[in-house]
C-alpha cells in the first residue's frame, strides 16, 4: 500500500528573487520523522519553434551553475506567479530567437527537477514563424541555430543537449507528432 509523504510543518530557510529553499518536517513513507529541503523556483516556459522547412530554433548560451558549459536548448524563460505562460512564451521567443509565431500549441508541462524542486515548466510548439527582433538580456550570451528534429535527437543522444526542459519538450513534441499522424 502506498504511503505518501506527510508535511508536518514548513519554514523558509533562504529566499532570493529567483527561488526560495524551505525546510519541511515530514513523516516519510516508512512512517519515520524526517526533514525534506525543497527549492521553490519560479515557473518557466519552453518553446519549440519550428520553421516552414521543419527546422527547430535552438539557442546556445553559457550556463554558470553547471560549470559554464555552453548549452544548446529550446527557447525558455521564467515568469512570476500569476503571469500568463503563453504571453511569456511569446515574449521569450522574440527576445531570444528573434522570431514571432502565428500558431501556438500547448504541449503540456513537466516538473524538471521534481526530486528537489517544485518548478513547473509549460511547453509550447510554435509554428508559422515571422521575423521579430532579438532583445538579449545582460545575463545571456545567446547564439541561435536551426536544426532538424532528427539532428536534435542525435545531439541529445551524444549529450550535446543536456538541458532537462529541452529533452522533455522534444519528447512531448514526438508524442504530439505521433498523435497527429
Amino acid at each position: 500500500m502506498r504511503k505518501p509523504w506527510k508535511k508536518i510543518k514548513s519554514k523558509v530557510v533562504h529566499k532570493n528573487p529567483w527561488y526560495q529553499v524551505r525546510e519541511d518536517d515530514v513523516i516519510r513513507p516508512d512512517g519515520k520523522k524526517g526533514k525534506y529541503f525543497v527549492v521553490d523556483g519560479i515557473n518557466s516556459v519552453g518553446v519549440i519553434a519550428e520553421d516552414k522547412d521543419g527546422k527547430i530554433y535552438l539557442v546556445g548560451q553559457s550556463r554558470y551553475p553547471v560549470g559554464n558549459i555552453y548549452s544548446w536548448e529550446i527557447v525558455s524563460g521564467c515568469f512570476k506567479a500569476g503571469a500568463d505562460p503563453l504571453k511569456t512564451a511569446k515574449k521569450e521567443l522574440e527576445e531570444e530567437a528573434g522570431v514571432k509565431a502565428k500558431k501556438w500549441i500547448k504541449l503540456g508541462y513537466c516538473h524538471p527537477v521534481n526530486g528537489w524542486g517544485s518548478e513547473v515548466s509549460y511547453i509550447f510548439y510554435a509554428k508559422d514563424l515571422l521575423l521579430g527582433k532579438m532583445d538579449i538580456e545582460g545575463t545571456e550570451d545567446i547564439t541561435v541555430k536551426k536544426k532538424s528534429l532528427e539532428e536534435i535527437l542525435k545531439m541529445i543522444k551524444k549529450n550535446e543537449i543536456t538541458c532537462g526542459l529541452t529533452t522533455s519538450a522534444i519528447c512531448k513534441l514526438l508524442v504530439y507528432k505521433n498523435k497527429t499522424k
